[in-house]
């Protein structure tokens, strides 16, 4: 072969590795040992984003104090919900009460809703549907609410939502009405009705976990 006809074999040669290289998503600099799958950080260490979880309880009960119907289901944290987690850890807000809301709503005409309020001691609201019953433990690595509503009408709970005051910096954290707004946590519809007779009580456990 001529040295002429070498060079030539030699351009291809290269062209060839070059394109072969494009077509395999790689830079031709790359060595051949694999890089970290997607998802995994060098080193072999699964990358996992900051989960958010809602577990809920609802158990209905005698005036008694009998359990006649318990329920456990999730739910989700809603688009409000991450801002506030965002308002609070950079100290845009203040974390103030919470507040659970427990919806019963019939969707064919006439349309109904009634929401039952679990709220905190504390809390400066008041009326027929508003139970001051809520206590909120958050000394271990969740939080924890816990709350009771006697009903006052039969009904079937059909969805359910956590709500936080986030009052300016400026504002007691205890206050309940005054300098900033609620802001939804969690909500969810449940995956079957709960069904509460008048006079029954609703007694409503939530945790919320990070992982």
């Amino acid at each position: 072969m001529s040295k002429r006809s070498y060079l030539y074999f030699r351009v291809l040669l290269a062209a060839a590795i070059m394109g072969a290289a494009v077509l395999a998503g790689c830079s031709p600099m790359q060595s051949g040992r694999p890089g970290p799958a997607a998802g995994v950080e060098p080193g072999g260490v699964p990358q996992e984003g900051v989960k958010v979880h809602g577990r809920w309880t609802i158990e209905v009960m005698d005036p008694n104090g009998t359990v006649v119907e318990r329920t456990e289901f999730n739910n989700a944290l809603t688009d409000s919900g991450k801002y506030t987690l965002a308002w609070f850890l950079g100290r845009a807000n203040g974390v103030g009460q919470w507040f659970v809301r427990v919806e019963t709503y019939n969707i064919a005409p006439p349309v109904t809703m009634t929401s039952y309020y679990l709220r905190e001691a504390a809390s400066s609201q008041s009326g027929t549907y508003q139970f001051k019953t809520l206590t909120v433990d958050g000394s271990g690595p969740q939080l924890t609410l816990r709350g009771t509503a006697t009903a006052q009408t039969n009904l079937t709970v059909n969805a359910v939502q956590t709500f936080v005051w986030a009052p300016a910096p400026t504002v007691s954290p205890s206050s309940s009405s005054e300098g900033g707004m609620d802001r939804e946590f969690t909500w969810t519809v449940l995956p079957a009705p709960v069904a509460v007779s008048a006079g029954q009580q609703v007694a409503v456990t939530v945790v919320i976990s990070f992982s």
